[in-house]
């Protein structure tokens, strides 16, 4: 019987130990599906932020977005900052170009205030500031991804492709992104001032990998 209890209380340490530095799994059992391309409304990506939860999925629907001729999201405000954790924003199934180029000064693309948020397969370009912007103690988000479509294509921004900065906003992963340029490595999208911009406040931070997909 002592036996069995430490074999049980070893197995329990194990998955303790091995799950605290991993990103919790998304709940597949909330999944939110965008069925549409517009600004606001039913099914949109606006209406899947305001509405998201701890362990979110949201992806893309494949008629609507279909992978090989993308659709835009063309946004005439802000979409709503992330706060909960453990969300996954997934298009590298779908072809999504987020466009902000009808914003004003100052506003941003996705804003990440949470931690262990994924970001996959989008197209954000046109942002009047920044396209990915991760601050205020953000951590353990990852930006991409080495598979089939997880990159993220970041471009024609007025000022960086993504800003990582602020004090705690610690352990943070860019992967498999074509920063300032297409997916197929031809046209140039040159944010104005830099691809990745990374604070002296913000620690810990990694860019790519040790194999050719991880950018």
């Amino acid at each position: 019987m002592k036996k069995l209890l430490l074999v049980i209380l070893c197995v329990t340490i194990l998955i303790s130990t091995t799950g605290a530095s991993r990103m919790a799994a998304p709940r597949d059992d909330i999944t939110i599906l965008v069925t549409s391309s517009a600004d606001s409304g039913a099914g949109t990506l606006r209406e899947a932020l305001e509405n998201v939860e701890t362990g979110c999925v949201i992806r893309f629907s494949k008629d609507v977005f279909p992978r090989h001729d993308p659709a835009t999201i063309t946004l005439f405000s802000p979409l709503p900052d992330l706060n909960a954790n453990n969300i996954t924003i997934d298009a590298s199934t779908s072809g999504v170009i987020l466009n902000g180029s009808n914003l004003q000064d100052g506003d941003s693309g996705l804003k990440i205030h949470s931690s262990h948020t994924l970001i996959m397969g989008m197209q954000i370009i046109g942002f009047p500031d920044f396209g990915i912007l991760i601050e205020a103690g953000a951590s353990n988000n990852t930006i991409g991804g080495a598979g089939k479509g997880e990159g993220n294509v970041i471009g024609w921004n007025n000022r960086n492709g993504i800003t990582i900065w602020g004090d705690g906003t610690d352990n943070n992963r860019i992967i498999g992104n074509h920063i300032g340029i297409d997916s197929g490595g031809r046209t140039h999208l040159s944010n104005q001032e830099n691809g990745i911009y990374i604070s002296d406040q913000a620690d810990g931070t990694v860019i790519g990998g040790v194999f050719q997909e991880e950018g």
